[in-house]
């Protein structure tokens, strides 16, 4: 019963880093398109 829990446990917490990566990712990706439509507008 607990190696059940631990191993639930265990997949949680690889699905939460590769959550928080992905939303790192998209973070810098905004921000990029933020510069180029900056620098595309001239400013």
């Amino acid at each position: 019963m607990l190696t059940m829990i631990q191993k639930f446990m265990r997949e949680e917490a690889k699905l939460k880093k590769q959550i928080e990566a992905e939303n790192r990712t998209g973070e810098e990706q905004k921000a990029k398109m933020k510069k180029f439509d900056r620098d595309f507008e001239g400013r």
